[in-house]
């Protein structure tokens, strides 16, 4: 399969960040919709065989990477480096623990012996560079609480509020998809560009343009290392097989009610973040099942992975 990266335009509000596991949920309801019950059932038959259609990685700002999760520098390290200027490195290094990407163009310059003294060392030479404003504001919307089974506003009444992300005219996402069948994934993605991604698409949310970057050289991802940075929500049941540096977090997942589910919870589940760093991971299909009480719902979390090299010791 090959990896393309594709330039997402948002052409509207986001009050859903586009990561791959609504994503992937959001191109499996494409294809039940384009090609009925037995073309997605065909679909996640492919990811349960350990062949699947296309792997998806979530969006991030344009030229962008996740901020890789490493051990932190050590202490004899990091006193070597700041000599006799203690205090300002470890406010320059405050400073660079609370970033969350890193430049695509960084990357490289690193990905061949990496460690996070060698990222930080990287950010103090091109630390001139790395203030850049995000390109979107937030701001919270007032809603009123639906009951699912009539469709209607609740009888009591109530109201809840939800935060969405509102974008400058020019800013841009980058999403990595390896696929060996680009014509379908872009058929389906297709669709989900049409209907909008994620939440209050109903109300104009989630709009946006694609287009394929012909600028891009897959040879990001052709690195010969001895890890892998995840580039998507990550979800297994073999967690136990995964060895490395990594974030965990909890997702609490919805279902569409497009199809006239009135439940729209599903069951909690841990999920690594991206930017989780793995030496091993799990020998699995990245299919969760029992996750609803509806049994015909599964969660994709395969994830993309972007080869490194860590240096000897990390």
């Amino acid at each position: 399969m090959d990896v393309y990266r594709y330039k997402i335009k948002p052409l509207s509000a986001f009050a859903t960040p586009m990561r791959s596991d609504t994503l992937y949920g959001q191109l499996l309801c494409a294809a039940a919709e384009f090609d009925g019950e037995d073309g997605v059932t065909g679909l996640i038959q492919q990811f349960t065989d350990k062949q699947p259609p296309f792997v998806v990685s979530s969006a991030f700002p344009a030229g962008k990477l996740p901020m890789p999760v490493l051990p932190g520098i050590k202490r004899s390290q990091f006193e070597s480096l700041a000599g006799d200027d203690m205090f300002r490195k470890l406010s320059q290094q405050k400073e660079y623990r609370k970033k969350t990407f890193i430049a695509v163009t960084d990357w490289r310059d690193v990905a061949g012996q990496m460690s996070s003294l060698k990222l930080f060392q990287h950010y103090l030479n091109n630390k001139a560079d790395s203030n850049i404003e995000p390109g979107y504001r937030s701001a919270r919307t007032m809603h009123n609480s639906i009951d699912r089974n009539s469709n209607r506003v609740i009888s009591e009444g109530g109201l809840y509020s939800d935060e969405a992300n509102y974008f400058d005219a020019d800013y841009t996402y980058d999403l990595y998809v390896k696929t060996a069948d680009r014509a379908n994934f872009e058929r389906l993605f297709n669709h989900v560009a049409t209907v909008g991604f994620g939440a209050d698409a109903s109300t104009g949310k989630g709009q946006f343009s694609f287009e394929i970057d012909e600028s891009f050289d897959a040879a990001l991802f052709n690195h010969q290392g001895n890890a892998e940075m995840n580039l998507s929500v990550c979800m297994a049941t073999e967690t136990d097989q995964f060895i490395g540096t990594w974030n965990l977090f909890t997702k609490l997942g919805k279902v569409w009610n497009g199809f006239g589910e009135t439940n729209p919870f599903k069951k909690p589940f841990i999920a690594f973040t991206e930017g989780s760093v793995f030496t091993r991971m799990a020998d699995s299909n990245y299919v969760l099942r029992d996750i609803h009480s509806n049994p015909d719902y599964v969660q994709i979390g395969l994830p993309l992975t972007l080869p490194l090299t860590l240096e000897e010791g990390n």
